[in-house]
């Protein structure tokens, strides 16, 4: 398949259009749970017209819009203002969005410098890692934090979205939030039918923290 390609190993799949005229795409797929990319609506695969028994998902390309998928299975991290050039994302928080695979599992993980230095080589580097298990719980560990506290940026993450797919019931109105062995209670706002947002939780990138939801 020359014609579509994964970001990296974050689960966004992505089918670019390169053609004229073209609403309306098809994006070949493996077995598993796949979310439209833009508002974590579920996807259904069927098989092409043929004996092939390749599966596909049909994606609407209108102009204001790439065909792109997110994996199940997967967590990105993305920060949400858009901005002139990417040294100003430093002072941005981050968003997670979490994609659930068919067992409500994901993993995903942040790496962040300070983009300009080779500072990074001598372990001034922020690599976290965020796991979501079971429908039940969000976290977040770090596998390396800077001693200088500028390497990285801004840490705070301001939101959560997790895709609920067919999974509605299964995430109350509130979450439980274990920051550092410090307790407090966030909101969770259904947005859409396909996601759930936990605003201002209150965790950061490069501490270990928990939420039960």
């Amino acid at each position: 398949v020359d014609d579509q390609f994964y970001v990296g190993d974050s689960g966004i799949l992505v089918k670019p259009i390169t053609e004229k005229n073209v609403s309306f795409a098809y994006v070949q797929v493996a077995d598993g749970v796949y979310y439209d990319f833009h508002d974590l609506k579920p996807q259904q695969t069927s098989s092409k017209n043929d004996s092939s028994g390749i599966k596909c998902i049909g994606i609407e390309a209108g102009l204001d819009k790439i065909p792109a998928l997110l994996e199940g299975g997967h967590i990105i991290t993305k920060r949400d203002t858009y901005r002139k050039s990417s040294v100003y994302y430093r002072n941005d928080p981050y968003t997670l969005v979490i994609a659930p695979d068919a067992f409500g599992n994901a993993q995903g993980e942040l790496y962040a410098d300070d983009g300009k230095t080779w500072d990074h080589k001598s372990g001034q580097y922020l690599h976290s890692v965020f796991s979501f298990q079971d429908f039940k719980s969000i976290s977040g560990n770090t596998s390396n934090v800077p001693s200088n506290g500028e390497a990285a940026g801004n840490t705070l993450i301001d939101k959560i979205v997790i895709a609920i797919g067919n999974n509605n019931s299964s995430i109350g109105d509130t979450v439980k939030v274990n920051r550092n062995g410090e307790l407090h209670t966030v909101n969770v706002n259904k947005t859409s039918p396909f996601e759930a947002v936990i605003s201002n939780p209150m965790v950061y990138a490069n501490e270990t923290w928990k939420i039960e939801l």
